[in-house]
């Protein structure tokens, strides 16, 4: 026995979430210049720390991208500020 679903709202959430992380990406896209998955922790690392040139950091989980968002002589430049705040 499985559960009832309504196919047309079904695809409806498929398609609204389709759009979102397309537009989510290339939002992200324009504020970094280049083209970085956030969910591949080498990209993000070397977008931030080689890229931007940020005060380096051992790791780009939560607790890292806010103490860049948070130092003093961290992020400056609005976009890099953005962009990390929607990856985190």
């Amino acid at each position: 026995m499985g559960c009832i679903v309504n196919e047309t709202r079904r695809n409806e959430l498929i398609e609204k979430y389709i759009e979102w992380d397309e537009r989510l990406g290339f939002e992200m896209f324009q504020l970094a210049g280049i083209d970085v998955n956030p969910n591949s922790p080498l990209q993000v690392n070397s977008l931030l720390f080689d890229h931007w040139k940020l005060p380096r950091r051992q790791g780009t989980g939560e607790e890292e991208l806010t103490a860049l968002l948070n130092l003093k002589y961290g992020v400056k430049i609005p976009e890099q500020r953005e962009w990390i705040e929607k990856v985190s």
